[in-house]
């Protein structure tokens, strides 16, 4: 064994820039499902991955290496015939992956691995086992690569089992794995059947992309009709929408053809669909006499504190498994764990448990779900109806999440380290020129951003209090100690917010900040907002519209790129303190909000687009080349 170790470095050894695989003797894998895992889209060092619920049989799990995999998909410990891990949750299935950057890190680990363990062998243990064992336990970051719904053998007992030719089983696992209780039992059985006429006539991801886009604004235009049977329409060319924009990804997985820019057309144009719809049903309330672009305005704010929250949490997270892991022996039999810690993988969810699971996931209400409530909200042709219970299910989703992270956090059970921030945090952030030239010159506590936040709801409630406009619709404030109050307490956040941001992505709540200072914009517009006349209101929403795009597009852009937008946008647009600052010194002249939110947005937004769209040319022109 310790001699097929020291094969297994020097193979590693040899000077290549390609991946290096060390798969079981006894594996039994098609060639399709393995494509990915060769040649997928990161160069990682991995192990091939299935969850308890994919594995078929006792005997399949019985033939199976247990290992532990972290929220962020890294594999934290492994097992061998001869080694324990304490809670695992999932199955290696023989295979593992070395990523030509790390092949001499490997080399390095194997050998000595091959040192430490006698000379005549290691009980049962298989040598990608020991393999696998010695990276993790040697601190080399491991990522746990999820096979798919593919068929697999090991020692000709069946692990997993999927029907069709290995193609087929392709199209099935080209869904992705992580959606929502509805999308996976009701959208995408009818996207991959779409996917499946994609893929025979050669369709475009991209163009799928703008197709999707075209028939959810058709979607929203036809709310505007205003009659039960244009709802009715809307409403099933909503959930056509939602297929469509499934198959799209599922073509992109199934071919390869993925890439970052058609991440962001995907992730943006479904927002575009989402806001559209919003803004006519708003529209049509208002013609029935009801007041709701306040909600409209307070349910695209909660989105997108969604949004950038989600990000910079999971980014910090995967900042953190960067790290190099917790170095062990590889002589040690157990983990570290404790001993009463069970060393089996779990078995499938079933009956109560199982139940528990999907309402946590419908609680978490993920686009799927918010479309179904919008599709169900136009079939009972109450626009009203539809928009307070998707602010509420909205709002609820953002507790949920909000509650149990926050909680994990402070705990410090969240994988967080300190040492490692996110680099990204502060692009979320959305700071303008002064923010950011007080961040290079004066230091404070995170705490300083915090008390900016608290002040823009001050700023809000000022704004409120004041009764910002007049029933006219053009005036001042009701007061001048309201006034202010407003305008004092957004030049102090804006004063605050740059420094304390810059210690934010070391703060176990840094997190939070991003979609705390979108949330401190949304109410000073919403409050100046407020005060305007029903049929006016609908600038606001314009203008937070606007917004949301921008944050929305800067997070799409990191992920996908690592690059946030240019320095010069944020100059040139103000920044999210800059633009608080700005609305509410409008407001406080006593000018009129709807002129400054109807010229405002669109140069916003044509900033913005302009400056996103020259960003990707170089990838649309690469990917062009390519086809």
């Amino acid at each position: 064994m310790t001699s097929a170790l020291e094969r297994l470095a020097d193979a590693a050894d040899e000077t290549s820039d390609s991946p290096l695989l060390v798969g079981a003797a006894d594996l039994e894998v098609g060639p399709v499902a393995l494509l990915d895992v060769v040649d997928g889209p990161r160069d990682v060092t991995g192990a091939v991955t299935l969850e308890p619920g994919e594995v078929a049989t006792d005997d399949g799990r019985a033939v199976l290496t247990p290992v532990r995999v972290s929220r962020t998909g890294r594999i934290e410990s492994s097992a061998s015939r001869v080694h324990s891990v304490s809670d695992p949750t999932a199955f290696g299935v023989g295979l593992v992956r070395v990523a030509a950057g790390d092949r001499p890190r490997a080399a390095a680990l194997w050998r000595t691995a091959a040192r430490q363990l006698p000379s005549d062998g290691v009980g049962d243990a298989t040598t990608v086992d020991l393999a696998l064992l010695a990276l993790v336990r040697g601190g080399l970051p491991v990522a746990a690569l999820p096979l798919g719904l593919y068929s697999v053998s090991r020692s000709g007992v069946p692990v997993a089992t999927a029907s069709g030719s290995g193609w087929e089983q392709r199209l099935r696992s080209s869904s992705r794995g992580d959606d929502g209780a509805f999308s996976k039992a009701v959208v995408r059985p009818v996207s991959r059947r779409l996917t499946a006429v994609g893929l025979r006539h050669d369709w475009r991801p991209n163009a799928v992309t703008a197709v999707s886009l075209s028939v959810g604004l058709a979607a929203a235009a036809l709310v505007l009709v205003d009659s039960w049977w244009c709802f009715a329409l809307a409403a099933v060319l909503l959930q056509l929408s939602l297929v469509v924009d499934c198959v799209d990804g599922e073509i992109a997985r199934f071919t390869r053809s993925y890439s970052p820019l058609g991440a962001w057309l995907d992730g943006v144009s479904d927002r575009v669909k989402e806001f559209a719809v919003i803004a006519t049903v708003t529209t049509v309330a208002v013609r029935h006499g009801h007041d709701l672009w306040w909600l409209a305005i307070a349910l695209v704010t909660v989105l997108t504190i969604r949004q950038v929250e989600d990000y910079a949490y999971h980014a910090r997270l995967r900042a953190g498994a960067a790290r190099a892991g917790a170095r062990m022996p590889i002589t040690d039999p157990g983990d570290g764990g404790a001993a009463d810690r069970p060393h089996t993988v779990p078995r499938p969810a079933t009956g109560r448990a199982r139940w528990t699971r999907t309402v946590k996931q419908v609680l978490h209400v993920p686009i799927a779900e918010r479309y179904l409530i919008m599709s169900v909200g136009l079939l009972t042709g109450s626009p009203t109806l539809l928009l307070v219970v998707l602010a509420v299910a909205v709002a609820v989703a953002l507790a949920w999440t909000h509650v149990g992270r926050t909680v994990r956090a402070l705990r410090g059970r969240d994988g967080f380290d300190p040492a490692r921030p996110d680099p990204a945090l502060v692009g979320l952030t959305d700071l303008g020129p002064v923010a950011h030239r007080l961040a290079d010159t004066v230091r404070a506590p995170v705490a300083a951003a915090w008390a900016a936040v608290a002040l823009s709801a001050v700023a809000a409630l000022a704004v409120g209090w004041g009764g910002s406009v007049a029933s006219g619709g053009v005036g001042g404030s009701a007061g001048g100690t309201s006034t202010a109050l407003a305008v004092v307490a957004v030049v102090v956040a804006g004063m605050l917010l740059g420094p304390g941001c810059a210690a934010a992505a070391r703060s176990r709540l840094g997190w939070l900040l991003p979609g705390a200072i979108a949330a401190g914009e949304g109410a000073v517009v919403l409050a100046v907002t407020a005060g305007l006349p029903p049929w006016q209101q609908w600038a606001g929403y314009a203008w937070i519209g606007a917004v949301a795009w921008h944050l929305y597009d800067t997070t799409y852009r990191i992920r996908s790129t690592g690059r946030g937008p240019a320095p010069w946008v944020a100059r040139l647009t103000l920044g999210a303190e800059g633009r608080t600052l700005l609305v509410v010194a409008w407001w406080a002249l006593g000018l009129h909000p709807v002129t400054l939110f109807v010229v405002g947005a669109p140069l916003l937004l044509v900033c913005w687009v302009a400056e996103s769209r020259y960003s990707w040319r170089p990838t649309a022109r690469r990917q062009r080349d390519s086809h």
